[in-house]
């Protein structure tokens, strides 16, 4: 009888000692914060951690319209995971994507880039330049760029008395 329960013991720890530790059981999470299309990466997934993930529990894939995409992930200077998927996810902007990295399972929209490049907006106001309000948009502003704000013209500089920014005339 000893030797049965001897056995059973010793299996039951060999059997356990193969299961890799889940990181939920100790207080790991992944929070999907966006999916967004650049233009320049493609899809790239960003993620709010809780705990530290070692570059190989990083590995993942996204899945969509049945079709599966691997997924490299790492961790930025912001704390943050990010993720880039193939080029060939771009054509799914707008749809609903699912998937999975270090074992936890997300699920949002992919999001086209906007607001990629934003810009403050300066007024003159007692002789001082002050902000105003800010403008987004997909590309670069270029020295002479002109926006209307509030009805009013608005010319990009890239040195202006305040820094880069669009400046009311």
């Amino acid at each position: 009888m000893k030797r049965y329960l001897y056995a059973l013991l010793i299996t039951l720890a060999l059997v356990f000692s193969c299961v890799p530790t889940a990181h939920a059981a100790v207080g790991y999470s992944l929070t999907l914060e966006s999916i967004v299309l650049i233009p320049s990466k493609g899809v790239v997934f960003t993620f709010i951690p809780q705990g530290n993930f070692e570059p190989a529990d990083l590995t993942g894939f996204a899945r969509i319209n049945g079709d599966t995409f691997p997924l490299a992930c790492q961790v930025n200077d912001m704390d943050k995971v990010k993720c880039v998927g193939e080029r060939g996810l771009s054509r799914f902007v707008g749809q609903v994507v699912t998937g999975q990295v270090a074992g936890f399972a997300f699920s949002g929209k992919v999001r086209p880039a906007g607001g990629l490049y934003c810009y403050a907006i300066f007024e003159k106001i007692a002789g001082e330049w002050e902000q105003v309000g800010s403008s987004c948009g997909s590309a670069r502003a270029k020295k002479g760029d002109w926006i209307l704000f509030k009805g009013v013209v608005a010319v990009f500089s890239p040195n202006g008395p305040a820094g880069a920014g669009f400046y009311l005339e």
